[in-house]
């Protein structure tokens, strides 16, 4: 487990004597202070030998598989380990050298308790039982507000029940900022739980159409709790909204709120050469992401205002920089192994790729100008979903093989800017899409000139063909890769094999659940492409105010749409295709990307 800046603060306000202790570097580049936090991590480097018996996922080490086992509800055999740690090195899991006082403890300035090593050995735990030490936290130290004490007699709750009071307690300290902002607070130990087993419905619906994080190196321990909340928050209202609504919509908001005083606070030039807070920057994404797919107004617009700050913070901080990306690599994250560069270099990638398909998603929405322009996207074309969802090193060398080298020869901005690019035998839906949402800004520029024109006079034709064109090329281009894609599939070849995630010992579930990844794709694709010619060739604005406002009639009012319209029959085949992509599906494998908020 990497150590986060509070921990580091921490730790030096307690002992500031001390000298630094010299770091442990591993192969790929990764650096651990302590010892066994890099042996353990080393582990991540070799075979899978621990194998699920449900659903036959592998990992490095036996804890992990132990921890996972919950997800399936099975009991899992005890750690003979467990017990011995105090109840500090227990919580932060980390090594104890034992005696009445361990090295750890006296360190950081705590008291040195083994209660959870005796309730363990006597074989009998309730679940208060085994609750930490209020005095001792998660990451070891003294903050009393953020474990509750459970008293001997209580009763055991729900799962439901912990997950509500877990996210109203995390709620509470990120509104009292005793979860700070901006630093990679660690998950407590009395969270882990709840939150690793609220991990699947991100990973198994949300994760394909927005491949945010990397999920082969996603471990909730070693994650922030800003981005591991928001996962368990997203999953548990994919699993039951109504179940879990007022609770997460409570951390949500808090969230929402925290990550705006945070953005609003401006930063001297100085501090960008720390770090970039990446895994805030994560967070936040998330969540803005999350309100557009909630829907409500207020929560949406809420969002639209933070992405807009969002965007000029990251513009501020010159993170759409390639130059400065590959700066903060080479200070902050050095090394040479492949995965590992490939990780850091594709998660900025991808984080700059989401923001700006949620900013097409809630400027159409908003019927607003986008905030974020492609001619900003200084990034080369990301690897494919197959390599960045490669579970195992094993997997990630096999599919590297596969993979079309080429993409990362052309910038992103240039391919997507022009429908004849030289890349396109290398296009895959994903860059489709992203071509789609860049010509947005052209599209509203031509709908307000188109409404300036119309009412004098003026004949604006040749930029709204120069438009429907480019558009028309983008859709024989979808076209084109669903065609390969469904060729490819039956032969194992590009560009089918880009959208193989996990599962590669099942071979038939793997190929199905590429195949619906890549109909999800398509459909998100196509429904952009509508969203599109419908603002061409008509006002939505307008088109939504007559709508809100009329009191006519069914008929009449569908005559003054028409006459809203500057192209009348593309207008309707459009949104009669819209009409037919936002319908009712039958057992939805993934939420549709635009239609909560259409």
């Amino acid at each position: 487990m990497e150590i986060s800046h509070s921990d580091r603060d921490r730790r030096s306000s307690a002992d500031s004597a001390e000298p630094t202790p010299s770091r442990h570097t591993c192969h790929c580049g990764k650096s651990f202070i302590r010892k066994e936090h890099l042996r353990r991590h080393q582990a991540t480097h070799g075979e899978r030998n621990f194998v699920c018996p449900i659903c036959q996922r592998s990992f490095t080490r036996n804890d992990l598989l132990r921890r996972h086992l919950t997800r399936h509800d099975m009991p899992t055999a005890p750690d003979p380990r467990r017990g011995r740690a105090c109840d500090a090195c227990h919580a932060n899991k980390t090594k104890c050298d034992g005696g009445t006082k361990c090295t750890l403890c006296v360190k950081r300035g705590i008291n040195c308790t083994y209660k959870h090593a005796s309730k363990s050995s006597s074989g009998s735990k309730s679940p208060s039982e085994d609750t930490a030490d209020p005095r001792t936290v998660a990451n070891g130290f003294t903050s009393p507000a953020l474990i509750q004490n459970l008293t001997p007699g209580t009763p055991q709750i729900s799962p439901n029940d912990e997950i509500k009071a877990g996210f109203k307690r995390i709620a509470n300290h990120v509104r009292s900022g005793e979860i700070p902002i901006g630093e990679d607070t660690p998950v407590p130990a009395l969270d882990n739980n709840w939150i690793e087993g609220n991990s699947k419905e991100y990973f198994g619906r949300f994760h394909d159409t927005w491949p945010l994080l990397h999920g082969p190196s996603y471990v909730t321990m070693e994650t922030s709790l800003l981005v591991s909340v928001s996962i368990a928050m997203i999953s548990c209202w994919l699993r039951s909204p109504d179940e879990f609504e007022d609770v997460v919509l409570q951390l949500h908001e808090s969230l929402m709120s925290a990550f705006s005083d945070w953005i609003a606070n401006p930063r001297s030039r100085h501090e960008y050469d720390e770090p970039w807070p990446f895994e805030t920057y994560q967070a936040i994404l998330m969540n803005i992401i999350f309100a557009f797919y909630h829907g409500n107004e207020r929560l949406v617009s809420k969002a639209s205002l933070l992405r807009g700050t969002f965007v000029v913070a990251l513009r501020e901080a010159e993170f759409f920089n390639s130059d400065n990306a590959a700066e903060q690599q080479r200070v902050h994250y050095p090394g040479t192994f492949v995965p590992w560069l490939m990780t850091i270099r594709d998660r900025w990638k991808r984080l700059i790729v989401s923001l700006f398909k949620i900013d097409t998603y809630l400027s159409i929405a908003r019927f607003q100008a986008p905030t974020l322009f492609r001619e900003e996207i200084d990034l080369t074309m990301p690897a494919t979903y197959s390599l960045w969802n490669a579970y195992g090193l094993n997997i990630f060398f096999k599919r590297i093989t596969l993979e079309p080298t080429d993409r990362s020869n052309f910038k992103l901005s240039e391919v997507i800017a022009n429908p004849n690019t030289p890349a396109k035998p290398l296009l895959l839906f994903e860059d489709i899409h992203l071509a789609l949402c860049g010509l947005l800004p052209a599209i509203w520029n031509q709908t307000q000139i188109v409404r300036r024109s119309t009412e004098a006079g003026r004949s604006t034709q040749n930029a709204t063909s120069s438009l429907a064109w480019q558009l028309e090329a983008w859709k024989a281009d979808i076209e084109r890769v669903k065609h390969q894609c469904f060729h490819a599939a039956e032969i194992g070849e590009f560009p089918f094999t880009a959208y193989i995630g996990d599962y590669d010992e099942d071979p038939v579930r793997a190929k199905a659940l590429a195949m619906s990844n890549i109909k999800c794709l398509i459909s998100e694709c196509l429904m952009t492409y509508h969203l599109q010619g419908l603002q061409l060739y008509a006002d939505p604005r307008m088109i939504n105010s007559v709508a809100m406002a009329s009191t006519v009639s069914p008929d009449h009012e569908a005559g003054k749409v028409e006459e809203l319209c500057y192209t009348p029959s593309r207008f309707f085949v459009n949104a009669n295709q819209i009409s037919k992509q936002t319908s009712p599906k039958p057992n939805p494998s993934t939420p549709h990307p635009t239609s909560p908020s259409q």
